[in-house]
């Protein structure tokens, strides 16, 4: 509460005059009345801190006892519940930690925490504290809690009790905004395996830098500059990003989408990782399975599509060509030959956008298989001679069989398709 605290009081020298006296005596009750000092702010020791979720009006709330001199005389009055003054941004204290009240409109309100050792974790004061609530914690014991953050000239930081920051500023004169939870805590199963570098082993009271390798959990907003971020998978060296950046870098990070996820580059995208997975499920709605897409800009697919189809169209006719001129084969082999050419030309003049609007991934292990045993009959037509009909009628068989195996589409996946 606002109080005053009277100064000494003023002695005037005598002038032996009654009425001298009498004028001497109203001038020393006027100045008595008027010299004291105002406080307008008072220290309150924190006794209480409301944390009741189910109390949502004292939610963040305190009661303490004020703190009635600058000499850290404690007369224990109590304050009563006292809530934060700010509604928007609020610095919860500790039992033992000292904050400074203002009374507006008849009522207290604390704001800010007295920082008796510039250590954003413990602020408790002893003796002006009294007795400390023994259900908080404050991490003493554990030097990365005690630590101050580096900044630059002219940066706003807000540091957590336990090892946390945000800085917002600039980083080698880019603006930067720098988001930290755990500085100098690196995973230690991934330092041991080399795969990021080791802490930084500070002296007590020495000063922890943000570093992006060092901390467990960063996230990095700037407006270029160079951050080199170094990479666990041992196959890749540190990687310097450059330019306007948003950097995310910790064990795990999980980009959670309810509805709609869209990852969108204006020219490569890249996944890097010793195993990559990409999955699907049954529409929750329709039960109908899932698929899985993978596409290009129009012009690009168009262009790769219709080289695929003209290079599979140019060999499938040579094959044939080579079919029809041979000799040996049976009257029935010859027209299957020939019914699959004319499917595959009925296949092949469909437009371009048509075919395969959705063009499927190939079953690689199938794909390879047919491949395979198309070049190996593609291999053996030209050393067949003209005198073997038995051989002749065999290879032709097979590479009847293997365009039929091509012209179904069995070796696509149907789950995994390219747009």
């Amino acid at each position: 509460m606002p109080y005053r605290v009277k100064t000494k009081k003023t002695r005037l020298t005598s002038y032996g005059n009654s009425q001298v006296e009498k004028i001497k005596s109203d001038i020393h009750n006027i100045m008595d009345e008027r010299e004291f000092n105002f406080f307008e702010l008072e220290p309150v020791n924190v006794e209480l801190v409301y944390l009741d979720k189910d109390n949502p009006e004292t939610y963040g709330a305190i009661e303490g006892s004020w703190v009635k001199n600058s000499k850290g005389v404690h007369d224990k009055k109590p304050t009563g519940i006292v809530l934060p003054l700010d509604p928007h941004i609020k610095r919860f204290p500790v039992v033992g930690e000292i904050v400074i009240c203002v009374e507006y409109y008849g009522k207290p309100y604390y704001t800010s925490i007295l920082n008796f050792k510039n250590n954003s974790n413990n602020n408790i004061q002893f003796p002006i504290s009294g007795e400390q609530n023994n259900n908080f914690q404050t991490i003493d014991e554990d030097l990365n809690y005690q630590r101050g953050v580096v900044v630059n000239p002219g940066d706003i930081l807000i540091n957590g009790r336990f090892n946390s920051s945000i800085k917002v500023g600039e980083n080698k004169l880019n603006p930067s905004i720098h988001l930290v939870a755990g500085h100098n805590s690196p995973n230690a199963e991934l330092v041991q395996d080399n795969r990021i570098p080791p802490k930084d082993e500070l002296k007590p009271g020495e000063m922890v830098e943000y570093d992006i390798n060092k901390d467990a959990a960063s996230i990095y907003i700037e407006d270029g500059g160079v951050v080199d971020v170094h990479n666990p998978n041992k196959e890749f060296e540190t990687y310097p990003v450059k330019g306007k950046k948003i950097i995310l870098d910790a064990d795990v990070i999980v980009i959670n989408a309810r509805q709609h996820l869209r990852l969108q580059a204006g020219n490569l995208l890249e996944l890097i990782s010793q195993d990559t997975e990409i999955k699907h499920n049954e529409n929750p709605k329709t039960g109908e399975k899932g698929s899985i897409f993978t596409g290009e800009t129009k012009d690009a697919i168009d262009n790769f599509r219709s080289k695929f189809i003209r290079d599979i169209q140019r060999e499938i006719d040579l094959c044939i060509s080579d079919l029809r001129f041979r000799t040996g084969l049976t009257q029935e082999n010859f027209d299957q030959v020939k019914k699959l050419h004319e499917k595959l030309d009925k296949f092949f003049d469909a437009p371009i956008g048509n075919f395969i609007e959705v063009l499927p991934t190939p079953k690689f292990n199938e794909y390879n298989d047919l491949v395979t045993r198309f070049n190996n009959v593609v291999a053996e037509l030209p050393t067949i001679p003209p005198n073997d009909p038995v051989r002749l009628a065999r290879v032709g068989t097979e590479l009847i069989e293997v365009l039929n195996d091509f012209s179904t589409l069995s070796f696509l996946r149907p789950d995994i398709t390219t747009d």
